[in-house]
């Protein structure tokens, strides 16, 4: 099934909008987006003077999931740990390095194989990497942390103005809650509205990462971002939290310092209807 839509967008300061029409053929099929910030996967301790180093965990955890496309951010030596996906997944554009480690976004094999259409270099700079995949960007994207830090917010402007619909940029984008994200929607908010259960702050985050020293992060906040033409009939299918199981160990209670997001979008002439209070994923529902 297919749908055809057309939308229209300046590419260049000097053209206007109507020197540009787009028209887009989306293959109508459901897409699973993950990302996770994975920490440059810190060694953990399981066991008093016997450390583990944690690719291997942090890859099975990942691909457990089945997603079509994963974004991860703080990446180690992205030429040696993406070969843990080869199986499964292909790396897709080139890995973006931020202030730690690099962003990256690797495409399952089916989706690889059945796209008609893949541009790899629509963008890789600061961290921030975005391919366009039969007409949809996806992103994935590690922004500097601080409060009201100028390149933050310059480079999430940036980013605004750059990714054209539609699109879903994901990651740890560091902005607080107050901060703009312009003309991008959070699924987060989208899908949960007030009844969000994602507190990122880590003070009141039940399943925060505790270590030896008493400090804790006042905020993690990793993202879904997306932008869809009125056009476009899509829905968000589901929307929660991968990486926030406690594994066994005495320094590392988790994977990573951040947990992951996945979410489900479907494209369909007519969404199927979600109940009140369904969140999509059983695998949520009593968190």
């Amino acid at each position: 099934m297919f749908l055809i839509y057309v939308f229209i967008f300046p590419t260049e300061k000097n053209e206007t909008i109507l020197d540009i029409l787009n028209i887009i053929l989306i293959t109508m099929e459901n897409k699973r987006i993950l990302t996770w910030n994975i920490n440059y996967c810190e060694v953990c301790e399981f066991e008093e003077d016997k450390k583990i180093d944690n690719h291997q965990l942090i890859a099975d955890e990942i691909m457990s999931h089945k997603a079509d496309i994963l974004c991860l951010q703080e990446v180690p030596e992205p030429n040696e740990f993406l070969k843990l996906f080869k199986d499964s997944y292909v790396p897709v554009g080139t890995p973006s390095e931020s202030h730690h480690g690099y962003s990256c976004i690797l495409v399952s094999h089916r989706v690889y194989a059945t796209s008609k259409k893949i541009n790899e270099k629509v963008c890789s700079s600061a961290g921030i990497v975005i391919i366009d995949i039969d007409g949809v960007q996806y992103g994935s994207c590690h922004l500097p942390s601080g409060k009201n830090n100028t390149k933050r917010l310059n480079r999430l402007k940036k980013l605004d103005e750059v990714c054209r619909a539609p699109c879903f940029i994901s990651g740890d984008f560091n902005i607080r809650a107050k901060e703009s994200i312009h003309s991008f929607i959070d699924t987060g908010s989208e899908f949960l509205g007030q009844m969000n259960p994602y507190p990122w702050n880590t003070f009141r985050n039940p399943f925060r990462k505790t270590t030896a020293s008493s400090f804790k992060y006042r905020c993690r906040y990793d993202r879904i971002l997306f932008k869809v033409p009125s056009e476009l009939n899509m829905l968000i299918e589901s929307f929660g939290l991968m990486g926030d199981k406690k594994i066994k160990g005495k320094s590392f209670n988790y994977l990573s310092d951040h947990f992951g997001l996945i979410s489900e979008f479907s494209f369909n002439n007519e969404p199927t209807e979600r109940k009140e209070g369904d969140d999509g994923d059983d695998s949520y529902s009593d968190y």
